[in-house]
Parts: C-alpha cells; structure tokens; sequence
C-alpha cells in the first residue's frame, strides 16, 4: 500500500513573525500616543529586562516559546527606541515650523497632487537649505507635478490631537502647510520622474473624453502608478468595492509581467543568464522608483 511520505515538522507561524508584530506594535504606540523619551526609556528597560530573563531560562531549559517571546521583546525595545527618534524628529520638525515663518522653507513635493477644497494636496518634504528635515501635507492653489521645490507665503497648521493626527504623525508628517502664494517653483524632478510625466503627458493628449478618458486613467494608474484622477473620478472605490483595485495600483503582479516580458526578449536575444539577472533587477528597480515607490 501507498504510504505518503512524513510531512516535515515546522511552526505554524514563523517566529520572526511574532517580531514584526512586536515591531509594530512598538510602532504605533509611540508614533500614535506621542509617548515622551521617559516613558520609551522605562519601556525600553523592561523590555530589555524580560527578555533577558527568557534567554537565561531558554539557555537551561530550550523551550520554542520562551526564544518566540524573548525574540518579541527585543524586537519591541529596540522599536521603541527608533520610533522614539522619529516622533522627536516629527515634533521637532512641527516645532520649527510653526517658530518661523513658512516663507523661509521649501517644499518638495513627493506625492501626486489630489483636488481638494481650494486648492491641491500633496505630501511634501520640508528642506532648510539642503537638508530635509521632514514632512507636511502640502497645499497650493495650483496643481504642481511630483519633485517640484516651492517656496511661497502661507501658514502651518500642526497634527491635532485626533484621529487625522494621529495617523498623519504615524506618517512621520508633522502638520499641514498651506502655501497662499507661491513665489517660487523649481523642477528637481529625477530622470525617471521626468519619463514618468512625460508617459503621462502622453496619455492625456491622447485621451478624448468620456469612456476614452476614463481609459486612459486607468492606464496611467496601473503603469505609472497616478491614481489622482481616478479618486477625482471615483473609480478607486469601484475597484474597490468590486475587489479589484490591485489592478490599478501598481503591485508585485505588475512587477512580475515586467520581469516576464523583459526575461522573454533577453532569451530570444541569447543574453547569458548573469546578464539577464543584472537587467531585469536594474528594470525593476527604475520601474518602483519611476512609479514613486507605491507602497502596495
């Protein structure tokens, strides 16, 4: 009789698994509460503590779950520790800001810019001089394309204290600016981000109106990753609510078809297989960062 061979043995869950979840969770507590460096600190050498305690007991006696658990608090201290560095940058950043005047800053802009009320908005990185020193919901009353550098008139509106806030601090973005004029823009855009806007450029002249236009916003968001005008027009929450919004947001299915196209042209080419690997992970990297680096 047919006997099925052993099924190796293995956790159902990797234990680097319970680290991330450490991770985040370490993450969110600092970044959405706002703890002080007292408070992480304490935490820190509890954590640091515990897990000590674990791998003494794990050195005498191993048992999976006591090293599953230590690997947690380790990871969740030194979380701690680094979303304590990033809340003080965004605090500092906020503090800065909102103790000058908005004129003496510039404004990168790093996002697509979506209509809103009155104007534009877009995440922007926040320069003094040379050095970003972090970043803010920018608004302007003109829409500017992605690696534009502006300076203007305006004010700063810091996080407030709810659920917005929270999550835009989590975002490591210290508040709001709003730019009233705009005295200066200056392209900084990137090779790859200048292909980008030319890639659109040329959808939009070929697009018409109606069903043509719709079209060509959806190409725009499933090869350069714009998905502007498809929240203007509503269709992000169609292919939401019909599961498909993986379609439009450029993805490792979209990474996948570029490797498969490219690795099918090299071999037809005869290029040996260093060649190909060296191509195909150079075109993929220029793909993410021409496309902004999308999270999905």
């Amino acid at each position: 009789m047919f006997e099925p061979e052993p099924i190796p043995s293995r956790p159902a869950v990797p234990p680097l698994a319970y680290s991330l979840a450490a991770s985040a969770a370490a993450c969110r507590w600092v970044m959405g509460d706002g703890l002080v460096p007292a408070d992480v600190w304490a935490a820190t050498f509890c954590c640091l503590t515990l897990a000590g305690i674990l791998l003494l007991l794990h050195s005498k006696k191993p048992w999976p779950v006591l090293a599953c658990v230590s690997l947690a608090c380790f990871s969740f201290s030194v979380s701690l520790l680094l979303a304590s560095f990033q809340a003080e940058r965004v605090l500092g950043t906020a503090d800065a800001l909102a103790e000058s005047s908005v004129s003496s800053w510039e404004f990168v802009v790093e996002g697509d810019m979506r209509e809103s009320t009155g104007g534009w908005r877009s995440e922007a990185g926040v320069l003094a001089g040379d050095t970003r020193v972090g970043s803010v919901w920018l608004s302007t009353p003109e829409r500017f394309a992605r690696g534009d550098a502006l300076t203007g008139v305006g004010r700063f509106t810091p996080n407030a204290d709810d659920e917005w806030g929270r999550s835009s601090r989590m975002r490591g973005i210290s508040g709001s600016v709003r730019l009233l004029t705009v005295t200066g823009a200056v392209s900084t855009q990137s090779p790859l981000l200048h292909l980008r806007e030319t890639l659109l450029a040329a959808l939009e002249a070929e697009s018409g109106g109606g069903e043509a236009h719709e079209g060509r916003v959806i190409a725009a968001g499933a090869i350069c990753g714009d998905s502007a005008e498809l929240s203007a027009l509503g269709l992000d929450e169609l292919f939401a609510a019909c599961g498909a919004s993986h379609l439009v947001a450029v993805s490792g299915s979209h990474l996948s078809l570029l490797c498969a196209f490219l690795s099918a042209g090299l071999f037809r080419c005869g290029a040996k297989k260093s060649v190909k690997v060296f191509l195909t992970l150079s075109v993929s990297a220029a793909f993410v960062v021409m496309c902004g680096a999308p999270p999905s």
